[in-house]
């Protein structure tokens, strides 16, 4: 059937249509009654629903037209109206032709009814009206629409303040309902969508426009079977809500699992108008109890496979859980146990143990292990217990939970040994001396205690070990050699001395007493020895040896510190004098003035050295240290080692003394030097850097603040993991006799202390090492002064701009892209100025600013911002490059483009630029 609705009210039309829609029906739709009749000259119509009051023609006139038109006047005719609603409304309506007559709202059913019967009636004649008739007709309908007018301006009047009142409340309710994060949807009473709220397109994937006149079924499943739905229909069409929880399908095919709540909508009269859902997405919590589930069952399996006893009890001792192996050995089924204490299962002297213990785990909040003695189902057995505090989500102890290894056959056997063993131990209990016996194979058969001591090794890792791959160096196969040429024929050493190494790679100096061992028929069968460890005693000797000839070393160099005073003295008082008297040649005077003054500092350095004495401390350029070093090394250093030395734009100065400074780097470069004997890349580095709380919490005696680093790398023998932490150990040197005093890096690591400093070193053996000292930046109260770039020390972060990085360095584009998306900005990039034309052609609406590099192939800096102008005049653009001519500044100032990042530049001054480009102005 094809219905035409005439209705000045879109919200009434819309509703209107989507009821009929739903029953079947075939819809057009007018705003008016001249908009009606224009229907009815072009579609095929077979009834008329029309409301009374609407513009350029009413309702009641569209009536008469009908019944007063050869080919219409037929056409069933219904008026549906929300203003004449009063019996007179109704009597002119049926005067003038109208077939029914409804009052706003109706239900779907009653429409229906209504168009049935009307298409029933029989053929009425064409409604002839004469004038007389009609005029009076006419001022019947203006005496009720002056009466409804008067009467609406009066109820108009009347509601005015109190709609301006709920205006806000109306607001704020809409505005809850938009940012609720509960999916709310709106359905008529046939269950089609009427509307939702964001949070649904959230959850389900549908827009609004897709989800309006859809019935909530595109959301089905399958899950949920016809008694289910059938249960829902019955609950809410009895006008009670219904809750319960769903399992739904996403536009994009995926399952989420909501708790939901349908409501029915009621008028006073308790007919259902619509219906509202509110569903909340449990997805991540049904989840969660999944894999918790899941978990369990995982947890159960394991502990029903240990074959130790594995349990969880409550703060009051009752078992929560209680696995196979402990129901075994208590002779009672597990799920029997189950909220029992060990009271039920032991004897009650072991049971008062265990619940002693559990108390003191559950107090101390700390594992501990203990051995338990107990007796279930006539059986003593002994455990080794581990328990450990039991705890909720929150942190609380809950209870204790523990596993309990069966350790009664392994202490009878040990018991056993112990009694087998106690002659020897007890022979050589008071002996501080190694003693140990070996087979002629070299096999340990036999050690006592203190070779463990010593050693750190355990007994069981070395009875029955060969002696020699054990404990002797590698590189000491004299030892070796001597036991296999001389223990078999009786002739061993009554006496020597050899190194032994321990567990952890330490090497111990022994001094061995040693006999032969036969059996009774006096045949060899290995030997006995005695050892006194004599690491220390040797370790003094040598540092005393060490020490004498430092100390005179150090009046040595005190007695030249003063010759050389007395040189140089006169140098540099004379200095300026002949600045006075050839001004002209005044730098290469300076020159002169800063090389006797390096050799000033380094007869300090020589009196610290002697005396103790602490240089002055002073603002100190590193990158002329750096420059100095360079120089001094190309001119000293073997030609098969390659320097290679960065120094960082503008660093800020170190206050301190500049030869201690200079000492650092020279020890550190020395070492480098003497790591790569046959050659490499030695790499001196300056630069600084922002340590954060993060960083310096990586580092021992590291503290956050602005530093600079003197880094030194080498490509040489790296130094061993066994002694890297020994490294900067007064004496502690591996460059052999007389190649090293031990003092180097021990004296690096105390000036750089002594400047509130702190060293970081890394290494891997073969593939070389790495020495960073990390000196606090001076202060020198302004921005501009401390950095070239005026950085910020504060993090600066994005709100989300596109920024396009234009450069033919990939590790240049890598690094610029990771850094801007930790800034917070969406980068694009772009491998020369052609490939930049097309991200800036791509993306001319969101791109807000580009950082371009200027020599690149194909198409360079100065070409590209040219093409970039055009496309974009007013977009920001910085040049960062290596280097930038003059003339170029210029063309570049012509073009709008005036900010620059000098390579290499700093997270922080990338930041500080974009900050200030894209800062609202």
């Amino acid at each position: 059937m094809n219905v035409l609705i005439a209705d000045d009210n879109s919200t009434n039309l819309k509703l209107l249509r989507v009821t009929l829609e739903a029953e079947g029906l075939t819809v057009f739709d007018a705003a008016d009654g001249e908009e009606a009749l224009g229907l009815l000259d072009h579609e095929k119509v077979d009834a008329i629903i029309s409301d009374i009051l609407m513009p350029k023609m009413d309702g009641y006139r569209l009536c008469y037209e009908v019944r007063a038109s050869e080919r219409f006047h037929n056409l069933p005719f219904i008026f549906y109206t929300a203003t004449y609603t009063s019996p007179g409304d109704e009597k002119l309506s049926l005067e003038l032709g109208a077939d029914s007559f409804l009052r706003k709202p109706a239900s779907a059913k009653d429409i229906v009814r209504s168009l049935h019967a009307a298409l029933q009636r029989p053929a009425r004649p064409l409604n002839v009206i004469d004038q007389p008739q009609e005029l009076s007709l006419m001022k019947e309908y203006n005496g009720l629409l002056v009466k409804k007018l008067e009467h609406k301006n009066e109820e108009l009047l009347k509601r005015t303040d109190e709609l301006q009142a709920s205006v806000a409340q109306l607001r704020l309710q809409a505005t809850a309902l938009e940012t609720a994060a509960n999916a709310v949807i709106l359905t008529d009473p046939t269950g089609i969508i009427l509307w939702a709220n964001p949070a649904f397109t959230k959850m389900t994937g549908y827009a609004l426009e897709e989800a309006v006149g859809q019935s909530p079924s595109l959301l089905k499943s399958g899950q949920h079977g016809p008694a289910f739905y059938r249960d829902l229909w019955q609950t809410i069409l009895a006008g009670k809500a219904w809750a319960g929880e769903f399992t739904n399908r996403r536009k994009d095919g995926s399952l989420y699992y909501g708790d939901q709540t349908i409501t029915p909508v009621l008028t006073n009269d308790g007919v259902i108008t619509h219906f509202v859902g509110i569903m909340n997405d449990v997805t991540a919590r049904k989840q969660a109890e999944e894999a918790l589930g899941r978990t369990a069952n995982l947890l159960r399996a394991v502990a029903d496979g240990t074959p130790d006893a594995v349990f969880v009890k409550d703060l009051q001792g009752r078992y929560l859980l209680f696995n196979e192996a402990a129901a075994r050995f208590v002779g009672r089924p597990a799920a029997e146990v189950i909220g029992k204490d060990d009271a039920a299962l032991f004897d009650l002297e072991g049971a008062q143990r265990v619940m002693a213990s559990d108390l003191a785990v559950r107090e101390s909040g700390q594992t501990q292990i203990n051995e338990e003695r107990l007796s279930a189902a006539g059986v003593e057995r002994l455990y080794l217990a581990t328990k450990a505090p039991y705890r909720d989500s929150h942190g609380t102890i809950i209870g204790t939970i523990g596993i309990s290894h069966d350790i009664t056959e392994r202490s009878r056997m040990e018991h056993e040994l112990r009694a087998s063993e106690r002659r020897f131990r007890e022979m050589l209990e008071n002996v501080e001396l190694i003693a140990m016996t070996l087979d002629l194979d070299g096999r340990i058969t036999f050690c006592n205690d203190c070779l463990l001591r010593v050693t750190g090794q355990s007994r069981e890792q070395v009875i029955g070990q060969d002696w020699f791959a054990l404990f002797i160096p590698e590189t000491d196969i004299a030892v070796r050699k001597m036991f296999d040429d001389t223990a078999s024929i009786g002739e061993i050493p009554a006496h020597h001395e050899n190194p032994i190494k321990t567990k952890a790679g330490e090497l111990r100096e022994i001094a061995w007493n040693n006999t032969t061992l036969r059996d009774g028929a006096g045949s060899i069968i290995g030997v006995a020895s005695l050892g006194e460890d004599i690491t220390e005693r040797r370790l003094h000797e040598r540092h005393a040896i060490r020490s004498q000839r430092l100390e005179s070393l150090g009046t040595l160099a005190g007695g030249v510190a003063h010759d050389l005073n007395n040189a140089l003295s006169p140098i540099l008082m004379g200095m300026e004098l002949l600045k006075m008297k050839y001004p002209a040649e005044s730098k290469i005077i300076d020159m002169f003035q800063t090389s006797a003054r390096r050799g000033a500092d380094m007869v300090r350095q020589l009196l610290t050295f002697a005396k103790g004495a602490e240089g002055e401390r002073a603002s100190i350029p590193p990158a002329r240290l750096v420059a100095e070093l360079e120089n001094m090394m190309k001119g000293s250093f073997p030609k098969n080692i390659h320097l290679t030395i960065h120094t960082e734009p503008d660093l800020p100065t170190v206050l301190g003394d500049a030869t201690q400074v200079h000492q650092v780097l020279l020890n550190l470069c020395v070492n480098a030097r003497d790591a790569m004997p046959h050659g490499g890349t030695l790499t001196v580095e300056a630069l600084s850097m922002d340590v954060d709380a993060a960083y310096a919490s990586a580092i021992p005696d590291a503290r956050p603040g602005r530093h600079v680093v003197l880094r030194v790398r080498d490509t040489g023998t790296g130094i061993p993991p066994n002694i890297i932490d020994r490294i900067f150990d007064p004496f502690f040197t591996t460059k052999g006799p007389d190649k090293g005093t031990g003092l180097g890096l021990s004296t690096v690591l105390g000036i750089v202390k002594g400047h509130g400093g702190f060293l970081h070193v890394c290494s891997e053996p073969g593939l070389g090492s790495t020495f960073a000292a990390y000196l606090p930046a001076e202060q020198t109260g302004s921005d501009e002064e401390t950095t070239h770039m005026g950085e910020s020390t504060t993090r600066i972060y994005g709100r989300g701009e596109t920024v396009l990085i234009v450069d033919d360095e990939a590790l240049v584009r890598e690094m610029g892209q990771e850094v801007l998306q930790r800034l917070n900005f969406k980068p694009l990039t772009a491998m020369d100025g052609a490939d930049g034309l097309i991200q800036v052609a791509s993306h001319l609406t969101d791109l807000r600013l580009i950082i371009t590099d200027l020599h690149m192939p194909h198409l360079d800096g100065l070409a590209f911002v040219r093409v970039v102008r055009r496309m974009l005049p007013d977009i920001p653009i910085v040049i960062s490059s290596g280097r930038l001519e003059e003339p170029l500044i210029g063309e570049f100032a012509e073009l709008g483009v005036k900010s620059r990042l000098d390579k290499p530049f700093t997270e922080n001054q990338l930041a500080d630029t974009l900050l200030k480009l894209l800062a609202p102005q």
